[in-house]
């Protein structure tokens, strides 16, 4: 899967803003989850179960709803309450 493919499919399922810093046509692995994380998790709990393994060897960073980099203690329902929703 491209890399924005991968990045929208996370926005659409889990609300949650990933950058894969990679070239915008490289390949990744496909983002084939179909329940959304739940909001207790945190960002690099997130990153590590399910983000970080499908895009090896690309580093990836999550950013809020201002277009600032997140720490990994943010809780998800944070996170998700800054893109306005």
């Amino acid at each position: 899967m491209k890399v924005w493919h991968f990045e929208r499919a996370v926005w659409e399922l889990d609300g949650v803003r990933v950058v894969v810093r990679a070239p915008w046509e490289a390949q990744v692995g496909a983002y084939d989850y179909t329940n959304a994380v739940k909001s207790n998790v945190n960002v690099k709990t997130f990153l590590a179960k399910r983000i970080e393994k499908k895009v090896v060897p690309y580093e990836v960073v999550v950013v809020d709803g201002h277009g600032k980099l997140v720490h990994g203690r943010m809780y998800l329902s944070n996170l998700r309450e800054s893109y306005g929703g």
